[in-house]
């Protein structure tokens, strides 16, 4: 896959500009890392090797293994994976610095098509407006509570009052497919998610209390024909259906914002779930 999930602060750097892919093109770099720490390839010989024929370093011939399901807790991110689906769930483990707040966000991938996806950056001096869009929940998959922004912004590039990871559950195998959960709490605040992925679905149950008046849950989807239905949103291939254990006083779609490379702005469609009471909702993908 040349693509990955477009987390964290994206300026479009390329350090080591010795291919001539796009920065989003990660393979080159995967593949160098690879090289030198497991002496063996990611990707099969020709497919990324600019990198080693430009730095004179030795070709493996060995393949590492296929990746599979991992809980990083260094990090804070959990990878799902079952046949050509993966999800991408990012969970609080801050040790310096963190300028986006994005905990419990979720990216899902089928294939090479990013059909969950995360807004990106943009820029960094286009305003306070736009640096707290891309940088705050609105930007990611999960949930907001009372129009409030997970952690305060004290400046362009630092939040405060950061969160923590609590009820962990790694990554584990579940029937035939794989689980991972994670919730944090702000305040009175409480969001625990639950994920897991199957064969030919995705499930998400989010747990919300906590909130005043309102908690919003977004679904940013990949741009395409969704349209509204009944439960949810569907794309003639894909459905994506939304329940709740209390009512749901607000299901629309509406038109976000997302920047997949530095300064780039365009627009797609996002999925509002809003409850007015703490309950719990459950979000489910199905595909074809």
């Amino acid at each position: 896959m040349r693509d990955a999930p477009n987390t964290g602060a994206n300026d479009g750097a390329n350090l080591l500009s010795l291919t001539p892919a796009s920065y989003r093109d990660f393979r080159p770099s995967v593949q160098l890392a690879s090289a030198m720490f497991e002496d063996a390839r990611a990707y099969p010989p020709a497919a990324a090797d600019d990198m080693l024929l430009w730095l004179d370093l030795p070709l493996p011939q060995d393949r590492l293994e296929p990746p599979g399901s991992r809980t990083f807790e260094d990090g804070g991110y959990a990878v799902l994976r079952v046949a050509d689906a993966m999800a991408m769930v990012r969970f609080p483990r801050f040790r310096f610095r963190p300028s986006q707040a994005d905990a419990l966000h979720l990216d899902f991938w089928l294939g090479a098509d990013n059909v969950l996806r995360d807004g990106g950056t943009y820029s960094y001096n286009q305003g306070v407006e736009w640096i707290d869009y891309f940088g705050g929940v609105q930007s990611h998959n999960s949930a907001q509570f009372d129009d409030a922004p997970q952690m305060p912004r004290l400046g362009r590039f630092l939040l405060g009052d950061w969160l923590t990871t609590r009820d962990l559950e790694p990554v584990t195998r579940h029937g035939g497919g794989v689980a991972f959960a994670a919730a944090y709490r702000a305040g009175e605040r409480e969001h625990h998610r639950r994920v897991e992925l199957g064969p030919e679905s995705l499930t998400v149950r989010d747990r919300l209390s906590g909130f005043r008046e309102r908690a919003v849950l977004r679904w940013r989807l990949a741009p395409g024909a969704w349209r509204m239905t009944e439960t949810g949103v569907a794309d003639g291939s894909r459905t994506l259906s939304v329940a709740a254990s209390v009512p749901i006083v607000g299901l629309r779609l509406v038109t976000g914002h997302e920047s997949r490379h530095y300064f780039e702005l365009t627009e797609l469609p996002v999925l509002e779930a809003e409850i007015a009471e703490p309950g719990e909702i459950t979000t489910e993908l199905r595909w074809s």
